[in-house]
């Protein structure tokens, strides 16, 4: 039985896209990169999607992994010049970063910068 309301197997290559290009914020590729697996149905439970999300990053060498990894926001950061996603935004916000006081953004600032 499949994990999924929408089996990706259903989906055409710009609905998958749409569904699962952001689960790697800014990275839709990766998702672009494993939707021809979805056809015979491999990614119809969570765990065949995340496992061949998973193996698309590792096997995608270091330089686009560090791309990834700078592609997302900053924790805590307001003044990003790209604004957040929403999921970004629930999870700053979940995370309780959009009540840091002056002093905690600042450390935030100094540790993103690092």
């Amino acid at each position: 039985m499949a994990d999924f309301k929408t089996p990706p197997s259903t989906l055409d290559q710009d609905a998958f896209i749409g569904l699962y290009g952001g689960v790697y914020e800014y990275s839709p590729h990766f998702a672009r990169s494993i939707w021809s697996q979805a056809a015979d149905g491999g990614l119809d439970t969570l765990e065949g999607l995340a496992t061949a999300l998973r193996a698309a990053v590792e096997m995608s060498g270091r330089d686009a992994q560090l791309a990834l990894i700078r592609a997302h926001p900053d924790l805590a950061s307001r003044l990003r010049a790209a604004p957040l996603t929403r999921a970004s935004s629930l999870e700053q916000a979940s995370a309780g970063l959009d009540h840091c006081n002056a002093e905690e953004l600042a450390e935030f600032q100094r540790l993103n910068g690092a």
